[in-house]
């Protein structure tokens, strides 16, 4: 399907949330390289699941959908995230067509036109192990079909020593492509030893590499993409990236920039 040049013409509103369910059951790859989807609808004791998915990582995916913003979607997915928690062997026999990897805890996919705060800051409050995405989209319509346009919001962390941190290997198997397994490794190793003052933590989501005791890079792993924090010379402002494609990635030239960052630290802390 081609995209336009024009995201902001043609904007279009389902009537009914099951048009925009249809459209993620055909093109499930709008919300995530690898995805693929299983079934909807699926009937559980706390009501009908949206969308369930699996990823290139053989985890189950719970996708919940709705037309409008709703802070109830939160709460609704967690039910259906129990039941799916709870019941997953028996949905690994559901579905014998797909390798699901049970001992992986499913994750979730929450997509609506805009999030409130609220929702946003509840995120943070679940549980390490749990990885929630939320995806704020648009409908457009471009020569006769319906386009999808994500765009991913990243909740602000929660300042709270995690219970069970991760190791480093952890991080590197979730990933799923060599190529951005490689640049994580390299990324994160570079970082580390730019300074003597640099200690990395792990958390279940992230590693947090800081400087001096504050936060200075900071590093996630998905399945088909890498994510990274960091302050940007000269703006001196909080960037955060994706990077999808290992090739599209200048890293001697983010080393450098990061190597700047760290002569001006301690003038920023004065």
């Amino acid at each position: 399907m081609d995209t336009p040049k024009d995201l902001s013409v043609n904007i279009y509103t389902p009537a009914k949330e099951s048009e925009l369910e249809a459209l993620l059951c055909k093109y499930p790859e709008y919300l995530e390289k690898g995805l693929k989807f299983i079934d909807r609808q699926v009937n559980t004791t706390r009501g009908p699941l949206d969308i369930l998915a699996i990823d290139s990582g053989n985890c189950l995916v719970i996708v919940e959908l709705k037309i409008y913003p709703d802070d109830g979607m939160l709460f609704q997915v967690l039910d259906y995230f129990g039941w799916v928690y709870e019941n997953i062997d028996s949905i690994k026999r559901m579905y014998p067509n797909f390798d699901i990897d049970y001992k992986q805890v499913p994750r979730i996919f929450l997509v609506a036109p805009d999030f409130s705060e609220s929702l946003q800051r509840r995120v943070r409050y679940i549980r390490d192990d749990i990885r929630i995405q939320i995806f704020r989209y648009k409908l457009t319509k471009h020569k006769g079909d319906i386009l999808f346009i994500p765009f991913e919001i990243q909740p602000s962390i929660l300042p709270v020593p995690p219970t069970q941190p991760t190791t480093f290997d952890d991080f590197i198997n979730y990933i799923q492509d060599e190529g951005l397994r490689t640049l994580y490794q390299n990324t994160y190793k570079s970082i580390v030893e730019l300074s003597s003052d640099n200690q990395e933590k792990f958390t279940t989501q992230y590693i947090n590499i800081r400087h001096k005791g504050d936060t200075f890079v900071m590093l996630w792993a998905f399945r088909k993409a890498i994510d990274i924090g960091y302050y940007e010379l000269p703006s001196k402002e909080w960037k955060h990236i994706r990077i999808e494609d290992p090739a599209s990635f200048k890293l001697d030239e983010f080393i450098d920039n990061q190597k700047r960052v760290l002569a001006k630290w301690d003038k920023w802390e004065e």
